[in-house]
């Protein structure tokens, strides 16, 4: 069956999606492992709804109809030849499901299913607003997973299926909306046979860097990048830079792009790990300038700061909430811009969360836009770089969760403080969907900048 892949490099904002977990038997035949839902075995599927992004929305349905226990740090307790006894004291599971929320920190079982949807290479869109998802798992004993669940008193089951006995319509035991997926979706289900079942190589179409740059190290940001922007055939790989995590410089020459995006820390720090990360920016200034370099918030202040630029606390202090870009006739010219048919009528509404801004441009940048509150809200420098102050990648609801993280305000019901977080801190709805666009534009598009140097 011809695998149609119009639109698999298409960006999207998605509201609904699929997760299918498979594995191979040593004859490399191809199995899914399916969970019971009510009466029936199917995949992970549900809706985005609240979630911060598809990523975060699939790792939190899975934990919840897991507890947890299929994260592959539980993996070497259910193999076959596994010696490691299956205790409660060992295992990594959700204890409290109303921990899974986006207002909280990633729980251990959480992080881990984030992580691997980030990493896998094996990402199908359509036309739809549906991604779908393949996770790669090792051959696990079913029957010692099932142990794992009674250990912490979890009703949970599960089973291997091959495609075949999943597309017989005499198997009562598949939930009939996966198998009218599956035959209706005739591109998916080529998607399926290609690159999951005979192994398909995939052609690597982009290999993309991400720079974390938080002291602390979790996937939430990561899922977030990878949710809007990763498609299939690209190879995304993820450093941190405060515990010593950075790419070489063979690492920047072999990558199309690299986004470096917010962080708590400050451009105008000491820590010795900024050095190395202007460092790395100054190479793709000067040296790899066929790569992309996308910074966000911290990342566009650690740009202007590498490359000459002066970094300075906000005089009215702590900046929250939306802010109206006004864009120069600049911006509308980059190619990738105009690739996107925006016109200067359009209204541009970005997220603000951040102390400190660029008070003087590096050498050779063009002032893309100016807002309210900050004056170099973008830029461009040279012909690969690009520098956002605000978030495209937060939605109102991400930020009042990220808020909500830090301060921990007292209140008795999360989404009533929401709702007044939100009305007092955005005049105006965000533009996160066109935001995204124009950064997606930036990084997949090849073609150069028609900046000034």
């Amino acid at each position: 069956m011809e695998l149609h892949q119009t639109h698999m490099s298409e960006f999207k904002l998605f509201t609904k999606y699929n997760l299918f977990l498979f594995t191979k038997d040593e004859a490399g035949k191809t199995h899914f492992l399916l969970l019971r839902d009510g009466n029936k075995y199917s995949q992970v599927n549900g809706s985005v709804n609240q979630d911060p992004c598809v990523i975060f929305s699939i790792a939190n349905k899975f934990v919840k109809q897991t507890a947890g226990l299929l994260c592959s740090r539980n993996w070497i307790y259910y193999l076959e030849d596994s010696a490691h006894p299956i205790q409660k004291s060992t295992l990594a599971y959700q204890v409290n499901m109303e921990d899974i929320h986006v207002d909280k920190s990633l729980t251990v079982p959480l992080e881990d299913i984030c992580k691997l949807l980030c990493n896998t290479p094996y990402i199908f869109q359509d036309q739809s607003d549906c991604a779908t998802y393949f996770l790669k798992i090792p051959y696990l004993n079913i029957p010692k997973v099932l142990l794992a669940a009674k250990e912490i008193d979890f009703p949970l089951d599960l089973k291997y299926f091959s495609i075949e006995e999943i597309m017989e319509n005499s198997n009562t035991d598949i939930d009939e909306r996966l198998m009218s997926l599956l035959y209706s979706n005739k591109n998916l289900f080529a998607y399926l046979n290609n690159f999951i079942a005979n192994n398909t190589p995939i052609e690597t179409k982009q290999n993309i860097i991400f720079l974390g740059c938080n002291t602390h190290i979790t996937y939430l940001l990561p899922s977030l990048y990878a949710s809007y922007f990763k498609k299939h055939g690209e190879v995304w790989t993820f450093y941190h830079a405060p515990s010593g995590h950075l790419p070489t410089e063979e690492d920047i020459k072999k990558a199309t792009a690299v986004i470096i995006p917010g962080s708590c820390a400050s451009a105008n720090d000491s820590d010795p790990w900024l050095a190395d990360v202007f460092h790395l920016i100054t190479l793709i200034k000067e040296k790899y300038t066929h790569v992309k370099l996308l910074g966000i918030c911290f990342g566009s202040q650690a740009i202007t700061k590498a490359l000459g630029g002066e970094v300075d606390r906000m005089p009215g202090g702590f900046v929250e909430g939306g802010e109206t870009l006004e864009f120069k006739p600049e911006f509308f010219k980059l190619p990738f811009v105009q690739k996107l048919n925006f016109r200067p009528s359009n209204k541009f509404v970005i997220a603000e969360i951040h102390q400190d801004h660029v008070t003087k441009l590096a050498p050779g940048a063009t002032h893309l836009a100016s807002s309210k509150s900050c004056k170099f809200e973008a830029f461009s420098i040279g012909n690969n770089i690009l520098g956002f102050q605000g978030h495209p990648d937060y939605s109102e609801t991400y930020q009042a969760s990220l808020h909500y993280r830090l301060y921990q305000p007292q209140a008795s019901s999360y989404r009533e403080w929401e709702g007044e977080f939100i009305k007092t801190k955005f005049e105006d709805r965000l533009t996160q969907k066109e935001m995204l666009q124009i950064c997606f534009s930036f990084l997949k598009n090849r073609e150069i900048i028609n900046d000034k140097n």
